[in-house]
């Protein structure tokens, strides 16, 4: 069936998600550290999972804080759910658990970056949207245009 959607001049899936992967592609300069990356911005419907997942994270770690101490397991397992996010936003550099040369980890992200990461992947908002009150780099107005700039 490939071969005679080929033939036909039909794209295949894979086209598509490659072409959805590359529209999506935005150059941003992160709030606290300053530095600029290419991120994939999520379609709606993966940042609305994304949020979900971290929202029953978040709400885990939260409930067994208010009890008792968390169990390492849903530390590592909230870990693990942010490692995924980073891994499917970051196009350069590529973000990876366990890096290589030329790729990044959580120990070479700042808190505040990793932060506004999740609100723009998350809660699909663009930088005139967002706030680092904690920082002393603003994400708004002006200064928000020249943070992100879609890949043509």
């Amino acid at each position: 069936m490939s071969d005679e959607s080929e033939s036909a001049g039909i794209g295949s899936v894979e086209a598509f998600r490659c072409a959805q992967r590359a529209a999506s592609l935005e150059r941003l300069r992160l709030p606290q550290s300053g530095l600029p990356v290419i991120l994939a911005r999520p379609s709606i419907t993966k940042a609305m999972e994304f949020n979900a997942g971290l929202s029953e994270h978040a709400e885990k770690l939260a409930f067994a804080a208010a009890s008792h101490t968390p169990k390492r397991s849903d530390i590592l397992a909230a870990v693990d759910y942010a490692g995924e996010i980073l891994t499917y936003v970051f196009e350069q550099p590529r973000f990876c658990r366990e890096p290589k040369e030329g790729e990044i980890t959580f120990g070479d992200l700042l808190l505040g970056d990793v932060a506004y990461i999740f609100q723009w992947a998350c809660y699909h908002l663009d930088g005139s949207s967002l706030r680092s009150p904690d920082f002393e780099t603003s994400v708004d107005g002006p200064e928000a245009e020249s943070r992100i700039e879609r890949i043509q």
